[in-house]
């Protein structure tokens, strides 16, 4: 008899009555929870939408560049248990839509990277996608381009193709990112399993080279990457850093961002980057 999994193919639409019966469960209202855990078994199911009905309580929940970012149950009543699922062998499977009322798409597996324990709030939880069902998904691009599922599946296959190749360049991207930087381009944390990618002027507003070339981009832990992201901070030609006066000097101390940071080297395919971030992401968000 095939499992759960063996019954879903990865990047393709389901309904969640199709998806409740594959379950065993006669009324689909029994997995209407953003997280089931199917009784006698080492799964771990999670339904996640990007945007929210407005009658329902918006967590902040979204994939980028091969990472889901999500906010746990209010109740926490499921984090232990995936905190703990590498340790007891459970498997995280992923369904994943951009708009309430579509259909859920099957990303399959994907596993824990980082964790922020909270107390009077959602906890935060950060997931990668593993390179082979990111590949076969089909929906690789799907968190870059913000497509809803419908839209994605109307393409032709050909332009699905083209957007997998994308997918793939931007794995490369990381790759290249390693061997030029090999640790975080700022503090110099080793453990890559820490760092992101990031594009130095955005993937969206890039072409393909900009896209594709790792002088387009810094290897940053996560406080550094999601303050570079957001346009908190930036990086002079010099590879001084510049903090926003949106970012509070508390926040700043608590992540560890002041003034003496700075790129531990410059090369001089990063200058017409530095400068395009400094000019266009940072001063809009700052002003």
């Amino acid at each position: 008899m095939l499992s759960f999994q063996q019954q879903l193919t990865v990047g393709q639409a389901y309904e969640r009555k199709h998806i409740a019966s594959l379950l065993g469960y006669a009324d689909f209202r029994a997995i209407a929870k953003g997280v089931v855990t199917p009784s006698g078994s080492r799964l771990i199911i999670l339904f996640v939408t990007k945007e929210k009905q407005a009658s329902l309580t918006q967590y902040r929940d979204f994939i980028d560049n091969g990472f889901l970012y999500w906010e746990g149950e209010s109740r926490h009543g499921s984090d232990e248990r995936i905190r703990k699922a590498s340790e007891n062998e459970d498997e995280i499977v992923l369904f994943f839509r951009n708009r309430h009322h579509s259909p859920f798409i099957y990303m399959g597996r994907i596993f824990l990277t980082e964790y922020v324990n909270r107390f009077d709030k959602p906890s935060e939880f950060i997931f990668s996608l593993t390179p082979a069902e990111v590949s076969a998904a089909k929906t690789v691009t799907y968190e870059s381009i913000d497509q809803s599922a419908s839209e994605f599946i109307a393409l032709h296959e050909t332009d699905r193709e083209q957007l997998t190749t994308v997918r793939v360049g931007q794995n490369n991207f990381r790759k290249n990112l390693i061997k030029i930087w090999g640790k975080c381009s700022v503090t110099g944390v080793e453990n890559l399993e820490f760092l992101h990618a990031s594009h130095i002027k955005p993937w969206r507003e890039s072409n393909n080279e900009e896209r594709l070339t790792p002088y387009n981009g810094l290897l940053l832990n996560p406080a550094l990457n999601k303050a570079f992201d957001r346009g908190f901070i930036g990086f002079e030609t010099t590879g001084k850093i510049v903090i926003s006066n949106k970012l509070s000097r508390e926040d700043a101390e608590k992540m560890a961002i002041n003034q003496n940071l700075r790129l531990r080297q410059i090369y001089p395919g990063n200058l017409q980057y530095l400068s395009y971030h400094l000019e266009n992401l940072f001063e809009k968000i700052a002003a």
